[in-house]
């Protein structure tokens, strides 16, 4: 909805009556303003509007002065569908708002090095535009900057780039490939939603946060590497991103986003990490090809429907230890036709009553085992979910020369296995530490 509004007041703006271009001087065609304290000069619409190939020179002299051309100022190209080429020069710094908005005969494009913000609006509706080199001194790339570019086949954006806005590449259809510089710390609202050519994407560890619909509606999308600094899907990050396969979620994120990956119907299998904590409503709301979810121990919140629909998952792994600190809402796995026969739940030794007797959680499971190994148990060597003495006879199986679990053995961490370990076990069964504790 977002996009189709933001898409009807640009065709409004498009369809505004034109005014007579107001200009200070005229240089060989070309029209511009004073800036910059009346020290240099911005290019400004044509009273007749531009076409064909145009050649902006790094200066102008007029009346003997000579002046440097530092901006492509606001709507300066505006609605130019003749234009075919245009030359930006290395002096210009600035390319403003809506600059070359629904220039759809522009085919290709050079942003100098020089240039450090592209406004909004700025290439909008360039629906010609099959490649763009983004200098490498941009910093922001602009709200809808590059929206509706529907032929653009492949960008890179520059580690200068800190900040790609809300909507900048909507609509791309056509773009395949997207490489984002290191140097990028917010991916902006619906920044490539619907850019339904996108097979994969990587998010730098530099990005911290990426906004709401960044990648819904990329249908072609089958591959995502999101980075170590992202803290949150947000709401319909990826929503309706049916070609996606597998997600694995690094240890920075702590919530998943309301419909974070809804209709993701081709997701087979995500990696959830200890360090998530909230997991909204509708987050994976009928990913049909889900057969199985991992819930941490961590998690302290589940909303609403938020496995809704996922018809083929036929096992749950839930490490929840406490549900009376947990908030969960209803219709966590709710199934249209009802059958629940075939879908297990798999808990942590002890707490299947827990589960029984929770009316979020029994429903929608035929059976409930507790087949879980709390791997955070410090000291349950055998792994029968408990810290006594048969964990003591099991490090000694291994320092005599047994089959036990050598890595479980080494209760103290310390790269060998001996009576140390002995010790720490000793320790933890006469202070009675809570063989559940995390």
């Amino acid at each position: 909805m977002k996009n189709l509004i933001s898409c009807i007041l640009l065709l409004m703006a498009l369809l505004l009556p034109a005014t007579a271009a107001a200009y200070d001087l005229a240089v060989d065609g070309i029209y511009y303003n004073y800036c910059d304290g009346g020290s240099a000069v911005e290019v400004t619409a044509s009273p007749d509007g531009y076409s064909g190939v145009v050649t902006i020179p790094d200066t102008v002299t007029n009346n003997g002065t000579t002046y440097a051309v530092t901006a492509i100022g606001g709507r300066a190209f505006h609605g130019c569908s003749g234009l075919t080429d245009v030359t930006i020069p290395k002096s210009v710094i600035t390319i403003g708002n809506g600059a070359f908005t629904g220039c759809e005969g522009l085919t290709s494009l050079t942003i100098p090095d020089s240039v450090t913000t592209i406004g909004e609006f700025a290439f909008s509706l360039c629906r010609s535009l099959t490649s763009v080199t983004i200098g490498n001194s941009v910093t922001s790339i602009g709200r809808e900057a590059f929206q509706a570019c529907e032929h653009l086949a492949s960008v890179v954006i520059p580690n200068s780039v800190t900040i790609i806005a809300p909507l900048a590449f909507a609509d791309c259809s056509g773009l395949a490939s997207v490489t984002i510089g290191n140097a990028v710390t917010n991916i902006g609202a619906s920044a490539f939603a619907n850019c339904s050519g996108l097979t994969s994407i990587d998010i730098p560890d530099s990005v911290i946060t990426i906004g709401s619909d960044v990648f819904s509606g990329c249908k072609g999308l089958t591959s995502v590497n999101i980075g170590n600094s992202v803290a949150s899907i947000a709401g319909r990050a990826f929503q309706g991103c049916s070609g996606l396969t597998s997600v694995a979620l690094p240890n920075s994120v702590t919530s998943i986003g309301s419909s974070a990956f809804s209709g993701c119907s081709g997701l087979e299998s995500v990696t959830m990490p200890n360090s998530v904590k909230y997991i909204y409503m509708h987050a994976f709301e009928g990913c049909r090809s889900l057969t199985s979810i991992t819930i941490p121990g961590t998690v302290l919140t589940i909303g609403n429907g938020a496995f809704y629909d996922c018809s083929a998952m036929t096992d749950v792994y839930c490490y929840l230890t406490n549900l009376l600190t947990v908030w969960v809402d209803t219709d966590l796995f709710y199934l249209s036709d009802g059958d629940y026969s075939n879908r297990t739940l798999h808990v942590l030794r002890g707490m299947a009553e827990d589960y029984q007797a929770d009316e979020n959680w029994y429903p929608y499971f035929g059976q409930i085992v507790e087949d879980l190994k709390d791997d955070n148990l410090h000291g349950d060597v055998n792994g029968d979910g408990e810290v006594n003495i048969a964990d003591i006879n099991a490090v000694i199986d291994v320092i005599l020369g047994g089959t036990g679990d050598v890595p479980a053995a080494d209760v103290n961490d310390d790269g060998e296995i001996n009576i140390a370990d002995v010790n720490v076990l000793i320790d933890i069964i006469l202070n009675g530490n809570d063989p559940r504790a995390r």
